[in-house]
Formats: structure tokens, C-alpha cells, sequence
């Protein structure tokens, strides 16, 4: 009864400290391939009902949905700064002649 009754007392104490770091871990994301590699480890596991599977197999896919999708947004960034300036000097030349041809204009005009 005394082993039970110090491991009673030691759980309550522990417990918090435990589940601070935890709660802060919670609020902090982990990353969206560190949780797809969670939920297939889950799935691979024998115990797992039919229902919590479905669950878990439609989060997998929302993550990995959203993994390809940021994987798109940053390869779009990468080209759009790489050629910014390329397009920078096309609108320029487009603009000069714009005014050029604008120019001709007037002056066939008159």
C-alpha cells in the first residue's frame, strides 16, 4: 500500500510538470511533414479502429494537400523574385515604346 500511496503523491506533483512543456509544444505547430509522418506511423499500427482511421487517413490528406500547396507558393515566389527584374526591363522597354509610337502619332497628325 505505501509504494501506491508515494507513487500517488508523486503523480500530482510531476503531472503538471509534464504537461506544461507539452502544452507549450501544442501551441507551438509542429511542422506539416513532421505530422504526416505521425499519422502514417498511426496507421500503420494494428490496433486502430475503422473510424479513427478514416479520420486520421482524411487529415493525412488535408496535410499532404497542404504540403504541395506550399510547395507551390514557394516556387512561384523563387521564379517571381528570380525574374523580377527581367520583367522590370520589359515593361520599361514596352513603355518607351508606347510614348514612341505615341509620338509618331502626333506628328503624323500634324
Amino acid at each position: 500500500g505505501a509504494g501506491g500511496k508515494a507513487g500517488a503523491n508523486v503523480a500530482p506533483f510531476k503531472g503538471p510538470a509534464t504537461t506544461e512543456p507539452k502544452a507549450s509544444k501544442g501551441s507551438k505547430k509542429s511542422s506539416i511533414k513532421q505530422q504526416i509522418r505521425g499519422i502514417e506511423r498511426l496507421l500503420k499500427r494494428e490496433g486502430i479502429t475503422a473510424e479513427a482511421k478514416e479520420a486520421h487517413e482524411a487529415k493525412l490528406k488535408e496535410f499532404q494537400q497542404a504540403t504541395k500547396d506550399r510547395e507551390r507558393r514557394d516556387l512561384e515566389q523563387k521564379y517571381s523574385k528570380k525574374y523580377h527584374m527581367v520583367r522590370f526591363f520589359e515593361k520599361k522597354k514596352v513603355v518607351r515604346k508606347l510614348a514612341q509610337v505615341k509620338k509618331e502619332v502626333e506628328e503624323g497628325a500634324e
